[in-house]
């Protein structure tokens, strides 16, 4: 049986519920990252877009708290120009916390120093595919020269066995992983998608796994799950892939010509062989050693 996965918006409409609508579970994440014990939600005020101005979507969590920006992000698939959308959702949010559109303009040009909350960027990595447990994604390795401006966003995988330090100090995020991971299991089972959903829905009740939300939104929760992407989003992430299947197939195709290469005489050495074929060096390497491992 094929891989069975949920689809990317499903799951990102449940990450907004479980900690979006409940600040609570927020604050219980923000403490979990940041090592601290904090209990009063009333000082925590959600700030998540509804429509971003520049690029046209929504974000996922983002909150303002103990003079922190902070932005929670989910993902079910690899994405390394995370850095880029958070560059126009940061834009947005600071725009939003001095006063609007008009407002923010009028301030920016004030000739005494504004003081705005330091921006938090976090990724929680929830897919099928082998990612690394931490990974910091940054803007400027997209840069095409040298740059000023760097924004960091901290991925983190919350799949089973991935920072168990992290998921033992959350309880909400911990049950939000187990039960994504649950439906996908009932999926692999041969379930329909409504089915899997109930008997997660239901194991999850029974072991106290996000309890109040599904007792308290159940409706909610098997609606989030159950709609799935129109047949035009379908095809645009088909198409995708399919680009990015092509893309990874004809770089590998140049990383074994420099073997070639330097197999028959060709070339002197992996820089001269990369040289000749348009390849990188770095990432020649990089594939190199992934093959020998």
């Amino acid at each position: 049986m094929t891989n069975v996965k949920l689809n990317r918006e499903d799951k990102d409409a449940l990450f907004k519920l479980v900690f979006g609508d409940y600040p609570e579970n927020a604050l219980s994440l923000y403490n979990a990252i940041n090592g601290t014990d904090y209990t009063d939600c009333d000082d925590l005020k959600i700030t998540t877009l509804r429509d971003s101005l520049y690029i046209g979507v929504k974000n996922d969590v983002s909150f303002l708290f103990n003079h922190d920006m902070n932005l929670y992000e989910h993902q079910s698939t690899y994405c390394p120009n995370m850095p880029l959308r958070g560059l126009g959702y940061f834009a947005d949010l600071y725009m939003a916390h001095l006063g609007g559109e008009a407002e923010s303009y009028i301030r920016m040009y004030d000739s005494k120093l504004i003081s705005i909350p330091a921006p938090k960027y976090y990724i929680f990595y929830n897919g099928i595919t082998n990612e690394p447990e931490k990974l910091d994604l940054r803007l400027s390795d997209a840069y095409e020269g040298d740059g000023d401006i760097e924004i960091t966003a901290h991925m983190l995988n919350v799949n089973a066995g991935n920072n168990t330090e992290l998921m033992g100090n959350c309880k909400p995020l911990s049950d939000y992983s187990v039960f994504v991971d649950r439906v996908r299991e009932y999926l692999k089972q041969g379930l329909s998608k409504e089915e899997a959903i109930e008997k997660a829905i239901d194991s999850c009740i029974e072991d106290g796994i996000l309890e109040k939300i599904l007792r308290e939104e159940r409706a909610k929760v098997e609606n989030l799950l159950i709609r799935g992407l129109t047949e035009e989003e379908q095809q645009m992430l088909k198409e995708l892939q399919i680009k990015d299947a092509r893309e990874e197939g004809v770089e590998i195709g140049r990383f074994e010509g420099v073997d070639a290469l330097i197999a028959r005489g060709r070339a002197k050495d992996a820089a001269d062989a990369c040289e000749v074929l348009g390849a990188s060096m770095e990432d020649y390497l990089k594939w190199k050693a992934g093959r020998e491992d």
